[in-house]
């Protein structure tokens, strides 16, 4: 059933709600209704069809959303009819016919859902608007026939739905119940039902354990609330049922990513290595390996064991040339390790393979810099500016490498250029005062000081300090502080 209130609904009191629906005798299967089409001419891509002999068969009804039409075909297992789902193109359009597929609570005994929620804090307002609220979802178009016919097919889609599934079900059933019970939860999800997506995708797993992507979708929605320890145990709950090693690799992989969004470093890297000693031609056909080693090169670098994200960068750099932050992270770590001239190796790498990398060559410039090399460092700064006029950080490291040198004009030019994609930066305007102050223009140092009184005061008496100093050293009167 549809909830907007659920929000109001803790845990336990939904899991309450559940148990009383239950007891109370309330119908909440699903019936279907036929309407006629009235909207738009639109394309279909998917459709059922019966077969009437060898060579002959019909179409039964058509979706835009394959899955649809394969829960469909279950539904129909009763019919005796030989069903297959096939692709292509069918318009639908007036005189057509919609099957919506609705769902709320019938019958039974209301009063004692309301009697129960009560006694766990819930408003007789928020149990009824549960319980009357109602969900509608199209269940499949039928093109071309009478009101009568789909209103049967209807009724047979009704009994199939509604047939209890039990052991003795194929493990197709199962598959199909899950992946249905799965896009429910996607739906709520969306649509901001997060306590019902979470019921709904446990309950595709009870059915078929091995449907890896409820363990997934679980785990992203008690992310998004906040829950980390459900998320990372639903994930270890997935690992230990499923069995396909594409499947493993995708759990392996999301527990990884969320050790990492939690900076449990340590545990990401053994779960990264866990999903890298999965050898499948799926994984192998995304890319899987050098995405792994990667996120690997991330987690040695955030706990400082550079030796190691040198050795697992390396390898994706090999197999990912058009990574860039796989670049920047082993340019990082040959850099913590004190190995400049491998640095500089790897940005120019960078560069050559993809010579519009303005990012690329600001960080060759800042390793230059750290190697001493004025020329090439400036020359660098001044290629990224010219593949990206407006890249506000090679113009900054542009301006300070002319201040480090003594280019002072260059410099006010540079940091002209900063101040003018973003007028209220601070550091640009003490950049340009000092840069100012290099030049002995006092009084447009002091522009600049006045300015960085609105912004930032400390700054702004860092720059006077300048000021005055200069002022101190020169044969000129000492300016006095505005």
């Amino acid at each position: 059933m549809k909830n907007e209130s659920n929000k109001q609904l803790t845990s336990q009191q939904w899991r309450v709600f559940h148990k009383a629906v239950k007891d109370a005798g309330i119908n909440t299967e699903p019936w279907w209704e036929v309407v006629p089409y009235s909207g738009p001419s639109k394309v279909l891509h998917a459709g059922l069809f019966r077969r009437t002999g060898w060579f002959s068969e019909v179409l039964v009804a058509a979706h835009d959303d394959l899955n649809k039409l394969d829960w469909l075909n279950r539904y129909l297992r009763h019919t005796g009819w030989k069903l297959s789902c096939e692709m292509g193109h069918w318009e639908l359009g007036n005189g057509d016919f919609v099957i919506i597929e609705k769902r709320t609570g019938r019958g039974g005994d209301k009063k004692l859902v309301i009697d129960r929620l009560r006694r766990v804090g819930v408003e007789i307002e928020t149990i009824t608007q549960i319980l009357d609220s109602q969900t509608e979802e199209i269940q499949c178009y039928v093109l071309s026939s009478t009101e009568q016919e789909v209103r049967a097919l209807a009724q047979t889609i009704e009994l199939g739905a509604n047939t209890p599934i039990n052991a003795s079900d194929t493990e197709e059933c199962k598959y199909l119940r899950a992946l249905e019970l799965h896009n429910r939860g996607v739906d709520h999800s969306k649509a901001g039902r997060q306590q019902e997506a979470i019921e709904t995708f446990r309950e595709s797993i009870r059915i078929d354990p091995t449907f890896a992507e409820s363990y997934l979708k679980l785990s992203i929605v008690y992310n998004e609330n906040g829950c980390v320890k459900e998320s990372i145990e639903i994930l270890r709950e997935g690992i230990k049922a499923v069995n396909d090693k594409n499947d493993l690799s995708d759990l392996y992989w999301w527990l990884g990513i969320t050790y990492m969004g939690y900076g449990q470093w340590e545990e990401a890297i053994t779960t990264f290595q866990q999903c890298a000693s999965i050898d499948s031609q799926f994984s192998r056909d995304i890319g899987l390996p050098a995405k792994v080693n990667f996120e690997l090169g991330v987690a040695y670098s955030e706990l400082g064991w550079w030796h190691k994200a040198v050795d697992v960068l390396r390898e994706v750099i090999v197999a990912d040339p058009d990574n860039y932050e796989a670049f920047y992270l082993l340019a990082k770590a040959y850099r913590q390790l004190g190995l400049y001239d491998e640095e500089i190796k790897v940005c120019r790498q960078a560069v050559k393979n993809d010579p519009q990398n303005y990012w690329a060559y600001l960080g060759l410039g800042r390793a230059y810099a750290r190697q001493g090399n004025d020329i090439e460092e400036i020359d660098s700064y001044k290629e990224a500016i010219r593949i990206s006029p407006d890249f506000f950080g090679a113009h900054e490291a542009l301006g300070l490498s002319y201040t480090r040198i003594g280019c002072y004009r260059e410099a006010i030019e540079a940091f002209e250029q900063c101040l003018r994609l973003n007028p209220d930066h601070v550091e640009a305007h003490l950049n340009l005062g000092i840069a100012y102050v290099g030049i002995g223009d006092e009084q447009s140092a002091l522009k600049q000081y006045k300015i960085l009184k609105t912004l930032d005061n400390e700054q702004a008496n860092k720059l006077f300090d300048r000021i005055y100093e200069q002022a101190r050293r020169s044969p000129r009167e000492i300016v006095p502080r505005p």
